[in-house]
């Protein structure tokens, strides 16, 4: 880990740091001597990163805002508003797609593949995709306009 200030590796342990969301380790500088803790994407945040991460999970899935303000009013005694989740979901998408862009899949199993018929601007297309039957990542994807075994063999 770097110091974010001076970008130093030498750097040391300083004690805990306990807000609302939770204990965190404290971090100390020996070049520059300033404190700071490890940067998760939750610092200066109100709420628990587990709060934030299953409402945005449930807003994404296609849950209202107002349906998970109230969940999460219900079940957790956590109040907060619309615009909030709202705030979260774009802030953490944003991480999520940045991380989501390194990750190399691993096909655990066998691949599914299928086909499915579209109409788009009343013309006729082919939507051939793969699909990996334990993971349910999708390996794989081509839009072509005929299902003729020349779209087949370029989707494969």
């Amino acid at each position: 880990m770097l110091c974010p200030y001076c970008k130093n590796l030498d750097i040391v342990k300083s004690g805990k740091k306990k807000n609302k969301s939770g204990v965190k380790q404290w971090y100390k500088c020996n070049k520059c001597k300033r404190h700071f803790i490890e940067r998760d994407g939750f610092e200066r945040m109100r709420f628990s990163p587990e709060t934030i991460t299953r409402a945005v999970h449930q807003y994404v899935d296609g849950l209202p805002s107002s349906k998970v303000k109230n969940h999460l009013q219900q079940h957790d005694n956590i109040k907060v508003s619309r615009w909030t989740i709202c705030k979260w979901t774009k802030k953490y998408s944003d991480l999520i797609q940045k991380g989501t862009k390194q990750l190399k899949p691993k096909i655990k199993g066998d691949v599914k593949c299928d086909e499915t018929y579209l109409k788009i601007k009343k013309k006729e297309k082919y939507y051939f995709e793969s699909i990996d039957k334990k993971t349910k990542f999708a390996v794989g994807g081509h839009l072509g306009h005929k299902r003729d075994f020349k779209n087949a063999k370029n989707f494969f």
